[in-house]
Formats: C-alpha cells, sequence, structure tokens
C-alpha cells in the first residue's frame, strides 16, 4: 500500500512482480546494438567494389547484421521487472539513488499534478515532497 497524503492506494501488480535484473541487463544490451551505424566512408561516392571504400562484393557477411532478434514476451518482462525494482529501496540505493529525502517507495502524488504544464512547476513539486534535492 502506499500513501497519498494519508490515504491508502493499493500498489498496482506490475510492482509487486518478480524482479529479474538478469533478463532487464539482456534486453537493454541487446537493444542497445540494434543501433550500429554503417561503416567507414558508407556515405561517399565510392560505389563499386574495386574502388577504395567501395561497396562489399557479397554483403551479407554475419559481422555486418546489426540487428538483435528479441523475444516479445522478454521485452515486456523486462519492462515490468525495470518498473517492479523501483519500488524496493534496497535495490534502487545498491544502484547509487540517493531516496533519503523520500518518506516512503514508491513515491505517490496526487491527481492534482496532471495539469502543470511547465516543467518548472513540476520540479518545485518535486522538490517540496522530497523527490528532487
Amino acid at each position: 500500500m502506499a500513501t497519498d497524503g494519508g490515504n491508502a492506494i493499493p500498489l498496482p501488480d506490475v510492482m509487486k512482480t518478480y524482479t529479474r535484473p538478469n533478463i532487464v541487463n539482456f534486453i537493454h544490451s541487446n537493444t542497445s546494438k540494434n543501433s550500429c551505424g554503417g561503416f567507414h566512408r558508407a556515405s561517399q561516392d565510392a560505389f563499386r567494389n574495386m574502388c577504395r571504400g567501395g561497396r562489399i562484393f557479397a554483403p551479407t557477411k554475419i559481422w555486418r547484421h546489426c540487428h538483435r532478434k528479441m523475444n516479445v514476451n522478454q521485452k515486456q518482462y523486462a519492462v515490468v521487472s525495470a518498473i517492479a525494482t523501483l519500488a524496493v529501496p534496497s535495490l534502487m540505493m545498491a544502484r547509487g539513488h540517493k531516496i533519503e529525502p523520500v518518506l516512503e517507495l514508491p513515491l505517490v502524488i496526487g491527481d492534482s499534478t496532471e495539469s502543470v504544464d511547465k516543467t518548472s512547476t513540476t520540479i518545485d513539486i518535486l522538490k517540496q515532497v522530497g523527490g528532487l534535492s
């Protein structure tokens, strides 16, 4: 149960799931590998395979494949597991977050903050409840 100004709010089921940091790490590392760039001189004028820096003759090399296929269920479970980690103070402190000013985790702020349009107002609200130092 989380509290919002004295009112008890039940935690969503996503916060109660089992955390799997190995799946989160696996998905994160493979997702970051999907953004590999081109090769040297990729956008220049040497198009023939005999020119220096030109295209490759048979480009289906295994070391050129940039995309890593991942299981959709693993990706979804990694997101859920990362969100569930936010509800455990010891795991957050192990990651280097400073959570001493926050009274209770997860930090729940009421519905009145949904109408805030400016970032500076949001920062002021977070400073008041101890979310930022």
